[in-house]
């Protein structure tokens, strides 16, 4: 879901409604907010009872300043907006209905929370925004394969300045999913896990590391299964909307191999086969990568085809892709109500 879909409340431009809100485009309203269920809104507009429908973050309570923004026979469109009449961000908007004062770091995290359709409320966001915040003092085990058996090793060394420059997007599902483990997800065991997903252990803690991946559930990351084997610098993983004892369907995984080559750096291919067509995309890291990449392109295809792909795609493109978590999509535009759900 892309957040910035949110943000808009329609209502119904019934014959009622038409007699009561005589209104124009660019007008401003205020309206009380009486009760929420699901994405059904009970609005007092004036002395007016009006029923809505959201595509936004509001609470039973909160004073809404709204701004239409366009009048069809069917329906009202309105905008929330901040008292200066500018546009509400959604991030601001949730966070204005869980009570927050909000912060660059604090809409990051709602905004990547919403795209992992994870559960918000006040507590989840400030605990991760929080965690984040101390990032820039961490600490972690020198001894990264205790991960398995000891998360709170005391054995430690100052590290993860490069993470810190990352958004909170894996610090969410990094923590979110050691969360529905019973792991403590502190700063420790969060770096762990992201040396582990870059690719950055020695071959001996990295094989520990994959047995834990493969051994439990990890549907929190954006309803995907992961499995994850190396072959010796390449990594391939499957992904799944499968639970990891049940049958998988090849309608609902693909794999996502990591392979470093000397010529053309670290590719990335996402692969999936679906009523017998073979879809391959392969993510470069420029251009030159990528120019070196399409020149074997045609190389490619006949070796498939000989091994029995009659009905393939083989796309390039440049992108920076980091781990296997980057390729975890977003959740369908139906959730969009997903949040008021959860609020």
């Amino acid at each position: 879901m892309d957040i910035n879909q949110l943000g808009s409340i329609f209502i119904n431009k019934t014959e009622k409604v038409g007699s009561v809100l005589n209104v124009r485009a660019g007008q401003l309203l205020w309206a009380n907010v009486l009760e929420v269920k699901g994405n059904e809104l009970l609005l007092k507009i004036g002395t007016h009872l009006i029923e809505a429908k959201a595509q936004a973050y509001v609470k039973q309570g909160q004073q809404l300043r709204l701004l239409i923004q366009g009048i069809s026979p069917q329906e009202i469109r309105l905008k929330i907006v901040n008292e200066d009449n500018t546009l509400l961000r959604p991030e601001q908007g949730i966070a204005r209905a869980l009570g927050l004062k909000t912060n660059e770091t604090m809409e990051e995290i709602i905004k990547q929370m919403v795209r992992l359709r994870l559960p918000l409320s006040r507590e989840t966001v400030l605990e991760f925004s929080r965690l984040y915040e101390r990032l820039d003092t961490v600490i972690v085990p020198k001894n990264t394969h205790d991960l398995v058996d000891n998360l709170n090793s005391n054995d430690r060394l100052r590290v993860g300045q490069e993470f810190i420059g990352q958004k909170p997007l894996k610090l969410i599902q990094l923590g979110t999913w050691l969360r529905t483990l019973n792991i403590e997800g502190d700063t420790e065991s969060l770096l762990r896990l992201y040396n582990f997903f870059k690719g950055q252990l020695d071959k001996r803690e990295e094989a520990l590391f994959f047995q834990f991946l493969n051994s439990r559930e990890t549907q929190i990351l954006g309803n995907y299964n992961i499995y994850g084997w190396s072959i010796l610098d390449n990594h391939i993983y499957l992904l799944t909307q499968n639970q990891k004892k049940s049958k998988i369907s090849p309608e609902q995984c693909f794999l996502a191999v990591k392979i470093t080559s000397k010529a053309a750096g670290s590719l990335w291919f996402k692969l999936s086969y679906k009523n017998s067509f073979l879809n391959i995309n392969i993510s470069c890291a420029d251009e030159h990568n990528e120019a070196i990449v399409n020149s074997e392109i045609e190389t490619l295809k006949l070796a498939l085809l000989g091994a029995g792909y009659q009905d393939l795609k083989i796309t390039t493109k440049v992108e920076a892709i980091e781990t296997v978590l980057d390729f975890i999509p977003g959740p369908s535009p139906e959730d969009i109500n997903y949040v008021n759900l959860q609020i």
